[in-house]
């Protein structure tokens, strides 16, 4: 008989509790223990069977199978009966064990026999009385699952006795301590294939990183890591959100949005412009040291090309100054916008070298479009970007695949940001019915009175119910974007999810991003490739603009720990990505429990701030977002036409720009 060289150590699994989590009515996953030990057979095949054997100390299960070809008259031990045996570690309630063919025993004789593998099998226990035996030969080929149950009823009492007491998952885990998802089912997005779903894995996490993962049974857990049953779960990577304005409301609200962001799973967010007012970088920071909660912050800051303030960039020497602040107040990239002069852009491209300050943002409209993409310009924020400045704003359909041509050329990213493109077709012409229900989404009670505020003022401005607007009257514009952003993704631009929230009505911080996932697959992009876009890309993004010392957005040994627990397969539906039931953030893990338990405290703090009455400046609102859907174009025009300007909004003195 042969017996494994390497067992496996014995572990308690951490479970979660909740229906939802165990996928069994809330009962604690089935874990093989020795009462399982004991004779068990498929009806179907009387006469054949299966002798379990359990030894929990060294996590080790024997199992040995009878059954035969034919029998021979006066003979035991004839070649026609077979003598196969499974021996190896087990976890939880599987044992993934090769199996081996005895041959050339007979009964109640010291005849030398031999032993060899013949194959691999995976015993799955369901129950103290049902299991699964699924087998793989190599020698003939052949392979099948057999259904087994005990053979005297009633012999399953040891078992029930044997089984743990659930254990609720910990509120929290910190990044400094160890972590493994155990038998867990794994959307790793490591390839081009996002359909890629690894079944049955340990995921161990150590210092905030993937340490290493593997199927149960070959990877070794550390000793005195948390560990979380993952069986019935999917581990899938964190979301992204890559255009959030974060200081939108000032610095009461940035600071809520962390948790409102995790709550929803986003791990990562590209901040895509602020008004220095509240220090964005500072806040990335204090989500890191989790002094608060809150994901992975990338800051960057919009330089401006006409008018006046701190962010307006005239000149070339202006320019080194702007980047040379933001790289001292530790600003990550330069967001480029419209109206910069053709001497500042190139500046900024020297200074984006000299730096290391990639360049994403808007594309510039004083130079051809194919231009800015080829010579750095990594993203684009909006799917308006080629409408504005390689369609001179006309919804012409037999310019997409070549404007979607040039974006594959250079490799540049694509962040559609429809959500802020239906927020304002839904307002279009000051339509109060649609204002009042998107005010109304799920979310809002966690959202500042502040930022709502912001969504007020711009519902009240003339670009919203000024110059002649009509109630869908912008239905066409917004049309020509959904079938932008689906050729777009069909010719093979890379897409990322953003939403250039919270500054517009119903867009709120993390709430927003799963609004974004819905309105891209209703363009027509599959689930799988959806949810690639909110993870594997951004990582892939983030990897060759900003070089990070370790990447997100995938699953695998050295990537950071930027993870979601799950209900249910999010490669099925994106549903189940708006309730996890655990987020994890570089390592630090909250248990849904904990995140809405702070939501709810949250939620009471804002209701009280409600009654108050506050004076206006104290709002300190601000919408940096607006800026950003400057030349908003309502119909087709005519070369020349500037279009709807977001800086006519009437706006509060306290506000930055």
């Amino acid at each position: 008989m042969r017996l494994p060289s390497n067992l496996l150590r014995g572990f308690a699994l951490i479970a979660l509790t909740s229906t939802a989590a165990a996928g069994n009515g809330g009962a604690m996953p089935f874990q093989i223990n020795q009462g399982v030990s004991g004779a068990w057979y498929n009806p179907e095949t009387v006469g054949q069977g299966v002798l379990f054997d359990v030894e929990p100390t060294t996590g080790l299960l024997f199992g040995a199978i009878f059954t035969y070809e034919t029998a021979t008259a006066n003979k035991l031990g004839a070649p026609e009966h077979r003598w196969l045996t499974v021996q190896g570690s087990y976890q939880g309630n599987q044992a993934q064990v090769p199996i081996f063919l005895t041959s050339g025993g007979v009964f109640d004789q010291p005849v030398g026999t031999t032993t060899a593998p013949v194959g691999s099998a995976t015993i799955s226990f369901d129950s103290c009385t049902a299991a699964t035996l699924s087998y793989a030969l190599t020698d003939p080929p052949l392979t099948g699952s057999i259904p087994l149950q005990r053979v005297i009823p009633g012999s399953e009492t040891l078992c029930l006795q044997l089984q743990p007491d659930p254990v609720a998952l910990p509120e929290q885990i910190s990044a400094e301590q160890a972590s493994a998802f155990v038998d867990v089912s794994v959307i790793p997005m490591t390839s081009d294939d996002p359909t890629l779903l690894l079944e049955h894995q340990v995921v161990v996490i150590e210092d905030g990183v993937i340490s290493r993962m593997g199927t149960v049974g070959t990877v070794v857990i550390p000793d005195g890591a948390v560990q979380i049953d993952g069986r019935g779960l999917f581990l899938g990577p964190g979301l992204t959100e890559m255009h959030l304005h974060i200081d939108t409301g000032g610095r009461a609200p940035a600071q809520d949005a962390g948790l409102l962001l995790i709550a929803n799973g986003v791990t990562t967010v590209l901040n895509m412009g602020d008004g220095f007012g509240i220090g964005v970088p500072a806040l990335g920071d204090s989500f890191e040291s989790g002094v608060r909660i809150g994901p992975s912050l990338i800051a960057g800051n919009t330089a401006y090309g006409q008018g006046s303030g701190p962010r307006v960039v005239n000149t070339p020497a202006e320019a080194t100054a702007y980047a040379d602040r933001l790289a001292n107040l530790g600003y990550e990239y330069i967001k480029e916008y419209w109206q910069l002069s053709p001497a500042v852009l190139e500046q900024f491209e020297i200074e984006s070298q000299r730096l290391g300050l990639p360049i994403v943002g808007h594309i510039p409209l004083t130079r051809p479009m194919g231009e800015s993409l080829s010579r750095g310009q990594s993203m684009a924020a909006h799917i308006q970007e080629p409408y504005a400045s390689f369609m001179n704003y006309r919804t012409n359909v037999n310019q997409i695949g070549p404007a979607a041509q040039i974006f594959v050329d250079n490799g540049t990213y694509m962040t559609p940001t429809l959500a802020v493109f239906q927020s304002y077709r839904l307002v279009y012409g000051g339509n109060q019915a649609q204002f009042d229900q998107l005010s109304m989404r799920e979310g809002q009670q966690y959202t500042g009175r502040s930022v709502k505020q912001v969504w007020q003022d711009f519902f009240d401005s003339a670009t919203v119910q000024g110059n002649g607007q009509t109630i869908g009257g912008y239905e066409s514009v917004y049309a020509f974007f959904e079938r932008m952003t689906r050729e777009f993704h069909q010719a093979g631009v890379p897409l990322l999810v953003g939403t250039d929230g919270p500054g517009f009505p119903g867009v709120m911080s993390g709430f927003g991003v799963h609004v974004e996932l819905g309105l891209l697959q209703g363009v027509g992009i599959p689930v799988p490739e959806v949810y690639a876009a909110a993870t594997r890309n951004a990582g892939r993004f983030v990897d060759d603009t900003l070089a990070p010392a370790v990447g997100f957005g995938r699953i695998a040994p050295g990537m950071r720990a930027d993870l979601n627990l799950l209900a249910a397969n999010p490669l099925e539906s994106l549903d189940t990505l708006r309730q996890p039931l655990a987020v994890m953030a570089r390592g630090r893990l909250w248990s849904r429990d904990h995140l809405q338990a702070q939501l709810d405290i949250l939620a009471a703090r804002l209701t009280q701030e409600a009654k108050k009455v506050l004076p206006l400046h104290s709002l300190d609102g601000y919408t940096d977002s607006h800026r950003c859907l400057d030349h908003f174009a309502t119909a087709d025009r005519p070369s020349g036409h500037s279009g709807i300007n977001f800086q006519r909004l009437q706006r509060r003195p306290a506000m930055n720009h």
